[in-house]
């Protein structure tokens, strides 16, 4: 009797945080259709204040990084953003390749 009421427990447990997991995905999704967002975003808690900072895709390893903290480059009317200058060296020296 008293397993049972323990697996029940746990089991309404269960349902309650995959209610609050699905109902937090979506109330996030409308957020960022609200703000417009067209690229991924990732909440910053400054302050006690939560801003939601612009990412960007750095083309040459792959990764996300917050627009504020990429390396910026202007190139052929473009802006492009790398995750540091290593990144971006390595972009110059491809394109550069690539002109040849």
């Amino acid at each position: 009797m008293l397993l049972k009421a323990i697996t029940l427990i746990v089991f309404i447990f269960l349902i309650y945080k995959m209610t609050q997991s699905i109902s937090a995905a979506f109330r996030g999704e409308a957020r960022r259709r609200a703000s417009g967002a067209d690229g991924p975003t990732r909440s910053k808690k400054r302050q006690g204040k939560i801003e939601e900072e612009d990412m960007v895709y750095d083309e040459v390893c792959g990764s996300y990084i917050s627009e504020a903290n990429a390396v910026k480059m202007e190139l052929q009317g473009r802006t492009l953003y790398f995750c540091n200058d290593e990144c971006r060296q390595k972009h110059l020296v491809k394109d550069k390749e690539g002109r040849e």
